[in-house]
Parts: structure tokens; sequence; C-alpha cells
């Protein structure tokens, strides 16, 4: 995806998102991720009570990207992360946190679910055992301009009566 195609996505995708708590800036619930591919078969949103979005599809995939509005010119980003719920035997989570000041736009590696801390750098599909927090620490310099934030997420697909959860997702600042 080019550059110029990135922000325009970034920058909609962070507007349509309702502002989080003020204690807490970058702090999302997993419903407020917008599908980025196409179809809503096997995906639905928790609002009330769970606050999260579901995929439970068993034939594809579905790519999310979860947007970070950031509230000010300059932010110190400290660490990014996104904590799931995976029971798939058949495929896994994978997220990449990208920001951009002005045009430079930088991804932070690609994290899988899986049974050790922080998530795994490949994919490990014969995990399937439940919460998975992926993390992303000391990875970004401070940044500012014009600002945007994206995690881009992958829930792979599920076998018969598994299901895949984003639950939240966080830059913290």
């Amino acid at each position: 995806m080019n550059r110029l195609a990135f922000f325009a996505l970034v920058t909609a995708v962070a507007f349509a998102a309702p502002l989080a708590a003020a204690a807490d800036p970058g702090f999302r619930a997993g419903h407020t991720c917008l599908e980025s591919t196409s179809g809503t078969t096997g995906l639905s949103r928790g609002a009330a009570s769970g606050m999260y979005i579901l995929h439970a599809d068993t034939a594809v995939s579905k790519s999310l990207m979860c947007p970070v509005t950031i509230d000010t010119g300059t932010i110190n980003p400290t660490s990014a992360r996104v904590t799931v719920y995976d029971t798939s035997s058949v495929d896994d989570v994978a997220c990449t946190p990208y920001v951009q000041d002005d045009a430079v736009i930088t991804g932070l590696g690609t994290r899988y679910s899986c049974a050790t801390v922080g998530g795994c750098t490949t994919a490990n599909v014969a995990w399937s055992t439940g919460t998975a927090t992926l993390t992303w620490a000391d990875t970004i310099a401070a940044i500012s301009g014009e600002l945007a934030a994206v995690f881009s997420c992958n829930l792979g697909r599920v076998d018969s009566a598994e299901i895949m959860k984003l639950e939240h997702y966080e830059l913290a600042y």
C-alpha cells in the first residue's frame, strides 16, 4: 500500500473511531476495529458487555484496521499491545502496529498469538489455548507532526466451534 493510500485509510479510520477515556488516550476496545476485507460472515461485535470483535468463520480469515486517535502534536510512545482470545487449531492472530509522523510510515513488526509472553515473531498455529497479549516495547521513538497510528490485525480462520476475539489494543504514550 502506498503512503498516500495508507495515510488516507488511517485518517478515515481514526476519525470514525470514538475517543478513548482521557486517562488512557491510546486505549481502545476491540469493537472499534473496522474490517478491511469484504464481507461480514462470521464477524460480530460485543457491544455493552464484551467490547470485543469476534470472528468465527471457518472459510476465511478477517483483516482489521484498528485506529488510535492521537490528540496531540508530539508523542513519545512507550509501548503497544493487543489482547486477543484465540482457540483456533487451524490459524492464528497476527498484528502489526504502524505509526506515521508526517510522511514517514513505520511498521513495528508482526506478532502472532502464542503461549510466549508478548507474542511470537513467527506463526504458531499449534497454539490455541486462550488469551494472549501481543506487545511491542521500546520500539518507537518520539514522533511529531501530522500523526496517525493504526494496528493492522488478521484474525485467521477457525474450525467448527472455535473462535478468535480481538479484545482491546493500545498505543501507550
